[in-house]
């Protein structure tokens, strides 16, 4: 029985981490047609990220994460007016070969700054596994199961309740009638790509004391992330 449980909470775990990643895609797919297949190097940045705030920088883990999140953000916007407004123009294929290009690219960047090994990260609360019905669950993952609980539900409220967050609904159904409607498009999709790249950050900065950073992280979480957003 104690087991079965950490089973279902190691899968819960990896399945929200799929779900943070599946939802990036998701928003830049919704507000631009294109499939970002650099999405998990958005991933690996946030863990990076958060391995270079706590662990070098000796920063609070209660900075760090928000930290991460925030600077996720802006890689996403970043990622948006140096990869894909350039192309987009020129077709959604070609901004899909840009977004793969610039995977390799953050891919061989992280490497060079970080290197090849795996990196540890400490958990975000204590190391002291926590007893639930017998079993022995590593504390990083209830974090990851409380975080993602709040973030879910912001970004509920955030696209249920508000005008911002209507209004990027109504970009992503139909632009032009958004547009015609006095709704800043541009300036939606922008948003669209802060919030992916926030999440995907998110993602792996909650992971990375779980499975360690590595460089090459974001391949496999991003193909199942994207089998997530599928779904």
């Amino acid at each position: 029985m104690a087991q079965l449980i950490q089973y279902i909470f190691a899968g819960l775990t990896m399945g929200v981490i799929y779900a943070l990643t599946g939802v990036g895609f998701n928003l830049i797919y919704n507000a631009t047609g294109v499939i970002n297949f650099a999405q998990g190097e958005f991933v690996m940045l946030g863990a990076m990220l958060l391995y270079t705030l706590q662990e070098v920088l000796h920063w609070s883990p209660f900075i760090s994460l928000p930290l991460v999140f925030i600077l996720g953000g802006v890689v996403g916007v970043v990622f948006e007016y140096g990869v894909v407004k350039p192309l987009i123009r020129l077709g959604v294929i070609t901004v899909i070969i840009g977004t793969i290009g610039a995977s390799v690219v953050l891919k061989g960047g992280a490497m060079l700054i970080w290197g090849k090994n795996a990196l540890a990260v400490e958990p975000l609360i204590s190391e002291k596994p926590v007893a639930f019905l017998g079993a022995s669950l590593n504390t990083q993952v209830l974090v990851v199961l409380v975080v993602t609980a709040i973030a879910v539900a912001i970004f509920w409220y955030f696209f249920g309740f508000t005008i911002l967050g209507k209004a990027i609904q109504a970009c992503s159904v139909n632009p032009l009638a958004a547009r015609l409607a006095g709704v800043p498009v541009e300036r939606m999709i922008t948003l669209s790509f802060c919030f992916s790249g926030a999440l995907s950050a998110l993602a792996g900065g909650l992971i990375a004391p779980i499975t360690l950073a590595e460089y090459d992280m974001g391949t496999m979480l991003a193909l199942k992330g994207f089998c997530a957003a599928i779904i």
